[in-house]
């Protein structure tokens, strides 16, 4: 048998979620584009998600590991690394906000490396 505090987390933090639903997709392309606009023209492309979680809150907030690449070299050469999204929506106010997105490190790294 579970204590409260234990089904206080499963019903009120962030669960799994299927990274390749439609409703995730679209949160975090979203997430990407408005990361680009909000960096003056940054050029990310969205390739992927990894891992992605939701939390009911006053709405839902989306957490979102996903993988993105930017051309070099003039085109010939794309470099991909990992991004983690924080995503709040409110439906019924038609509230979609970027909360935070910055690059995933690798565990015992300081730096974001290029997969």
């Amino acid at each position: 048998m579970m204590n409260s505090v234990a089904q206080q987390k499963n019903i009120h933090g962030p669960v799994p979620v299927d990274p390749n639903s439609p409703k995730i997709q679209e949160v975090a392309a979203w997430a990407l584009n408005e990361h680009n606009k909000e960096q003056n023209g940054a050029n990310l492309v969205y390739e992927r998600v990894l891992k992605a979680e939701q939390e009911l809150v006053d709405g839902v907030m989306y957490y979102i590991d996903l993988e993105a690449s930017v051309n070099v070299s003039d085109g010939n050469m794309k470099i991909r690394n990992k991004y983690y999204a924080k995503v709040f929506e409110q439906d019924w106010t038609d509230t979609l906000k970027l909360e935070e997105f910055k690059p995933l490190l690798q565990k015992n790294e300081g730096v974001a490396v290029a997969n």
